[in-house]
């Protein structure tokens, strides 16, 4: 192919004709065509109509080391952009290609320029999930480690997205900004969360990363986590601590989101962990109204039964508590009961009797919660009858009337003093 190429520069060709060729050699590789092009007065920084690349950014792109150690030699430039705005370190980073990484960075590419979309070569190479790139950028630089992009995502979130958890691990271990979130507020960890990614959850967790951040719309990423049903990652945030009870704009909480989206491995899950099976959103919409109106049968089926185990626990407690408090008043009755008859004082009548023993266990009832008295009362007829209701009352009986004392009339004269003993004798 050199000899062909030797043959076409004897006839002088067009600039253009040049600038084409030197890409295509880029293209291909071939290092003595590029020389050669070069040395017949091909422009070394020229661009390509279409995509704006230089031969440099080409041979960056497809990994051809050597072309680009051979296209610095001569020249070319590093701060070229294409039409994307992407440099050569871009191009590089792209494609994972470590020994041209290494290249441009010891001619000193800039590791902090952004293409039109604001991305980092660190954020390219986060986003390809090259941890040998990620390392050879930050060895130089890290100050582009929590750079974000036109979208607010830094390099932690874009290699959350994407699940590359070796290069989640770099970066944190270069002090990345666990929480920092993009412009909906949406933090790392709720990415990965959403997408399953359960390595780089618990990377993060590792590293303290708020377990209840919540974005704009009040989603925590065990909200995104129930909603697509990433079983693994439900697991590792609420063992990390995750809030149950937490709900979105809408009043959603982990629950809700898991049953209207049918999860029902999820919803299992929640509900081992006491999850509030009552919780309502904004409109009243319970989790099995909504798991219903979505066609989820087997999700109803979960929460039904789990209601009714939950109900026929709750009866269970009642009833043992309503147990513990009939004793009560029984003990406290019978004392009352004893105390009356070894008082000393036997005056008492039965109905006296009867009331201060029904008196006793009224103050030992009404110790107890208003429902557990009602229930008590329904369950306990005859001990209620027996001793909680007083004796009824007589009828009081009308009162006499005073009688009105009399009064002897005395002669006149007559003293009034009484005549002591000694003057009748």
């Amino acid at each position: 192919m050199a000899s062909d190429l030797r043959n076409l520069l004897r006839h002088q060709a067009a600039p253009d004709t040049l600038d084409a060729a030197l890409h295509a050699a880029a293209f291909t590789g071939d290092v003595v065509c590029v020389q050669l092009l070069v040395a017949a007065n091909a422009d070394v920084n020229a661009l390509e109509p279409v995509g704006r690349a230089s031969p440099l950014c080409v041979a960056a792109a497809l990994g051809h080391a050597d072309v680009i150690s051979t296209l610095l030699t001569l020249g070319a430039s590093l701060d070229r952009a294409d039409s994307s705005g992407a440099t050569v370190l871009h191009a590089a980073c792209s494609t994972g290609s470590h020994e041209c990484v290494k290249l441009l960075l010891a001619a000193h590419a800039s590791g902090m320029a952004t293409d039109l979309m604001g991305m980092t070569p660190l954020a390219a190479a986060c986003k390809v999930g090259d941890a040998a790139c990620v390392r050879l950028l930050l060895a130089v630089s890290n100050a582009a480690v929590n750079l974000a992009d036109a979208h607010g995502a830094t390099p932690l979130a874009i290699a959350c997205t994407h699940g590359h958890d070796a290069c989640v691990e770099c970066l944190l271990d270069a002090h990345a900004d666990v929480d920092l979130a993009d412009e909906l507020g949406t933090a790392p960890l709720c990415l990965a969360a959403a997408l399953g990614h359960a390595s780089c959850v618990q990377l993060l967790l590792a590293r303290d990363a708020s377990v209840n951040l919540s974005d704009g719309s009040q989603t925590t990423a065990l909200h995104a986590a129930c909603e697509t049903g990433q079983l693994g990652c439900v697991r590792l945030l609420l063992n990390c601590g995750a809030s149950l009870e937490l709900a979105d704009v809408r009043g959603r909480t982990a629950l809700l989101l898991a049953s209207a989206h049918g999860q029902r491995e999820c919803v299992q899950l929640l509900l081992r962990r006491r999850a509030l099976l009552g919780a309502r959103d904004r409109d009243g919409v319970s989790a099995s109204l909504s798991a219903s109106r979505n066609g989820h049968s087997a999700v109803v089926a979960v929460l039904e039964e789990a209601r009714a185990e939950m109900e026929e626990m709750a009866d269970a407690a009642t009833r043992a508590a309503t147990h513990a408090a009939a004793r009560r008043i029984h003990e406290a009755a019978e004392r009352e009961r004893r105390a009356v008859t070894r008082s000393p004082l036997r005056q008492l009548s039965p109905q006296a009797a009867a009331r201060r023993i029904a008196e006793a266990a009224v103050r030992e009832m009404r110790e107890l919660s208003p429902r557990r008295e009602r229930r008590y009362r329904d369950e306990h007829p005859a001990f209620v009858q027996g001793w909680v209701i007083s004796p009824q009352k007589q009828k009081p009986q009308p009162k006499q009337p005073l009688r009105k004392r009399r009064v002897k009339q005395r002669a006149p004269g007559q003293s009034s003093s009484r005549p002591s003993a000694t003057a009748s004798e």
